[in-house]
This record gives structure tokens, C-alpha cells and sequence, in this order.
């Protein structure tokens, strides 16, 4: 026998070869800094929770998991962003198993590599909140919808189920691929009925999607009380908070092009379109999966607050259709290079934010903000806080912190003024700051009532800005120079 590999088993060697050398740079990738980046925005609502218990009853599954890893490991910057960790490590053999079924194994490595070098997905496989599990749990809940589809198998609509359950519990914006599914078997089963030859589906097709349609409709009645419910907290939790970090119509599409990428979404567009001409089935089963919830969240955009993370179940679909789109085009020898181009082009343009999340995060720590006003604080000075993290850090050093809003809302300007306009205390104010020039009204006033003592920027390689600004507004009985107390807080410590 001869013991020579032979063409195809080098292929598939290569291949291999190449897939765990993407899943290297994936798992060594998101475990930089994992634990050294500090806790902010909507982490420290995982944190809190976790830890007190308090879980949410619309979307508890990631407290109950990090409240497990706290107890595993005891809390911290690390043990609160596991979970995400491991969830955005597994989406790399999911989405290549999704994309080898859907279409072949060079797409799926092509998917592989968009998908290590994402900086929307290394950013949200190291953030403590629960993007990363909906990403992982929608390619398996869109593989076992394409096998049950394709194959009518009943295994792959139990597992739908479980699936489409469990991310629910995540977050209940993945309801909306319920509403994707039940919709494309809808069409199914008209295009059925009339019998058309540009929709000349197999049995096994018609039969799965009449099942799923019924099924649908006796689930869906369920799961539109529990949506009217959210909706409706929803809208009074946006009312409450005065708006301000939502999107609305036009924006939030512009947004969602600029996290998942321009390139991406321009590829994938055209790659829907030419799947058109290849496979009306895989064609009609991504489009109603991707428009549909950019629809709906776009329509809803202009009643509440959404942003584009809450459609991140779209972004795999995006990158299979480029990387299916540019594997067509590696097929055609006269375009190969154009092809290997478009691909470099595309790491090179996401590559300086790629870099950015890491330089990012090192650079804006409010941890560096608390040192600074520890090191000056006098006994009986007031400290205001706009900035969610500094608060977190913050309140173990300065009793008499104050959160009195985010700086955006309208209601916080006027408070401000309220409380503090004729203060006589020596008080610290520290204001997070960012391009979107929603913190200018609070930051003007600072300008005009307090001297502005320190700025620390976030250090990116982008156009994106934030920064914290350190002011002082002097008291009555203030006393020059200050003098430094003592003590300092530690890098990567949590405090409550």
C-alpha cells in the first residue's frame, strides 16, 4: 500500500491545519487581558446581580452563570467575563459547521478567519454581558432550522426548541428569529400551494414547514404575551431614562453596518443577491433570517431605544455570505487575486480597531480617576459621579459619592444645577465623555463652575472617542495645597 497522501487528503490536512491555526489566534486572541480590563457600562449590572442574587426574570440565564463562575472562582474582572469567553470560543466551530452544511468547508474556514479577526466579536467575547451566548446559540439555532428544514428531521425541531428556549432566556430579542422562521415557513407553504416551478420544493420541505408553521402558531401565542410584556417595560424603562443610547431609523442602520463592518455588509448584500441565482432555497432561508429582524428593530427604533447589538443573531449570516461570496469568486481563476485583495482589504480596515478594543480598554480605567482623587481628597468633600465605572470602583474610597444620573439625560442637567450650583462643599465631579456630544450640556456647565483637574482619553487607533474629565469646584473651607492621603487601589481589584 502506498503510504503517499494523496491530493484531497493534503487538502483536507491544510485545512484542518488552518482551522486550528484560526481557533489558536481566537481563544489566545480573547483571553488577552480578559481579567485586566476593568468593569463598565452594563457589566456592573451583571456584577450586581450576580453577586446579591437579583436576577431578572425576563433574561436570567447569564447571572445564573455568573453567579456559578463567582463561586467557582470568586468574583472578578475575570470570573465575570468567563462565561462570555467561553461562549465566543464556541462559536468558532459553530459557525463552521453551520457554513460547511450550508454551503462548503472553504467558505466555513473563509468564515473562520472574518470571524477571529472581528473586533465586534472580540469585543463582545470580553465583555460581561450577554451578546456573545445569543451570537453562539443563533448559529446552532440556524443549523438545526436548516437541517429540519432540509431534512425534515424531528431531532432537529426538538433541538430548535431547546435552543430557541434557552436564548430567550439570554436576552428576548431572540424571539425575533422565531419571527424569522415562523415567517419563511409561511412562505414555504404558499409558494407550495401554488405550485410554482421557481418554488418547486422537495416533500420533506413542504411537510417540515407545515409542521413548524402549526407549531409556531401554538408557541407564538405564548411567546406574544411574554413580548407585549417586555415591549411594554421596555418602553417605560426608555420614558424613565429620557432616551438618549438608542438609535432611531436611520442611524441605528448606519450603526449596525459600522459595528458588524461596511465591508461585510456590503459583501453580504451581494452575496444574498447572487445566492439568488445559485440556491432559491439558501437564499430564501438567510434573507428572511437577516431582514426580518433588521426590519423590525429598525421599525421599533423610533418608539424605544435600540441599538444595534440587539440584532448581533444577524451578524454571523453577514459573514457567511461574504466568505461564500469571496470563495465564488476564488473559484474563478481570472479573479483570484481580486478576491485574495478583497480579503486583505477587509483585515486591514477592521485591523486598527481590532487593535483598539485592547489599547482601548487599558487606556480609559477609571480605576486611574479614583487614584487621582484619592490621592487629594479631604475629609468632608463631596464626590459626583457620571461615569458608571469610576461609581463602581469608587465607592469603597469615598463614602459620600453621589450618582445622581447619566449625562445625557435631561433631567441630570437640571439636578445638577438643584445641588450643587451653590454648594458650599468642596466637591469632585467626574464625567464620562464620549464623540456623541450627549454629555455637552453637563459638560459645559463643569466648564463655567468648576476647574477642570484632570482628562484622561481612551487611546484608540480609530475615529472612536471617550475619555473621563476630572473637575474640582472649590468650597468655602478649602484648604491649598492638598495634601495626598494615603493608599492607592489596586490594578485588576473589585470593590464594592
Amino acid at each position: 500500500m502506498n503510504g503517499t497522501a494523496t491530493q484531497p487528503e493534503k487538502k483536507v490536512c491544510y485545512e484542518n491545519l488552518l482551522f486550528l491555526t484560526v481557533l489558536t489566534f481566537l481563544i489566545g486572541s480573547r483571553w488577552y487581558g480578559l481579567g485586566q480590563w476593568p468593569v463598565e457600562d452594563d457589566e456592573i449590572f451583571t456584577y450586581s446581580r450576580a453577586m446579591t442574587g437579583a436576577y431578572s426574570w425576563h433574561f436570567p440565564a447569564l447571572y445564573w452563570l455568573t453567579s456559578l463562575s463567582f463561586k467557582l472562582f470568586g468574583p472578578s474582572e475575570l470570573s465575570l467575563r468567563l462565561p462570555c469567553f467561553i461562549f465566543g470560543i464556541a462559536a468558532l466551530p459553530a459557525l463552521y459547521f453551520l457554513a460547511k452544511r450550508i454551503f462548503d468547508r472553504r467558505t466555513a474556514l473563509l468564515a473562520g478567519i472574518l470571524l477571529a479577526v472581528s473586533p465586534y466579536h472580540l469585543y463582545h467575547s470580553q465583555y460581561g454581558r450577554y451578546y456573545s451566548a445569543i451570537f453562539l446559540l443563533a448559529i446552532l439555532t440556524y443549523s438545526a432550522l436548516y437541517i429540519y428544514f432540509t431534512k425534515n428531521s424531528l431531532a432537529a425541531l426538538c433541538c430548535t426548541l431547546v435552543l430557541f428556549a434557552c436564548g430567550t432566556l439570554f436576552h428576548p430579542t431572540f424571539l425575533l428569529i422565531g419571527v424569522s422562521s415562523f415567517l419563511f415557513s409561511i412562505f414555504i407553504n404558499i409558494t407550495a400551494v401554488a405550485n410554482s416551478r421557481l418554488f418547486d420544493w422537495p416533500v420533506r420541505t413542504r411537510t417540515a414547514a407545515r409542521t413548524f408553521t402549526i407549531l409556531a402558531i401554538v408557541v407564538g401565542l405564548v411567546c406574544l404575551v411574554y413580548a407585549a410584556i417586555i415591549f411594554n417595560k421596555w418602553s417605560e424603562f426608555s420614558c424613565q431614562e429620557g432616551g438618549g443610547w438608542g438609535y432611531s431609523f436611520f442611524w441605528f442602520l448606519a450603526q449596525t453596518c459600522k459595528y458588524f463592518g461596511f465591508a461585510v455588509c456590503g459583501l453580504a448584500f451581494f452575496g444574498l443577491l447572487h445566492l439568488f441565482t445559485r440556491n432559491i432555497f439558501n437564499a430564501l432561508f438567510l434573507q428572511f433570517l437577516i431582514a426580518t429582524p433588521v426590519l423590525i428593530a429598525t421599525a421599533i427604533s423610533g418608539i424605544v431605544d435600540v441599538r444595534p447589538d440587539y440584532i448581533i443573531i444577524v451578524y454571523p449570516l453577514c459573514l457567511l455570505l461574504t466568505s461564500w461570496l469571496l470563495q465564488e469568486m476564488w473559484k474563478q481563476q481570472r479573479i483570484l487575486l481580486p478576491a485574495l485583495g478583497i480579503v486583505v482589504a477587509i483585515i486591514m480596515s477592521i485591523f486598527p480597531e481590532f487593535l483598539s478594543v485592547y489599547s482601548g480598554r487599558a487606556s480609559l480605567d477609571p480605576r486611574q480617576a479614583v487614584n487621582y482623587i484619592e490621592k487629594r481628597y479631604q475629609s468632608g468633600d463631596a464626590v459626583v459621579s457620571f461615569s458608571s465605572g469610576f461609581s463602581f470602583y469608587g465607592k469603597k474610597y469615598f463614602p459620600s459619592l453621589v450618582w445622581i444620573g447619566c449625562s445625557y439625560e435631561p433631567r441630570t442637567l437640571q439636578k445638577l444645577k438643584d445641588d450643587f450650583a451653590h454648594t458650599k462643599v468642596r466637591t469632585w465631579f467626574v464625567l464620562q465623555t464620549s464623540r456623541s456630544g450627549g454629555d455637552q450640556a453637563v459638560r459645559t456647565w463643569l466648564d463655567h463652575n468648576a476647574r477642570l483637574e484632570k482628562e484622561i482619553l481612551e487611546k484608540r487607533y480609530d475615529y472612536t472617542y471617550r475619555g473621563l474629565r476630572i473637575y474640582l469646584k472649590a468650597g468655602d473651607s478649602d484648604k491649598w495645597p492638598v495634601e495626598p492621603m494615603i493608599g492607592k487601589i489596586k490594578h485588576g481589584e473589585i470593590s464594592r
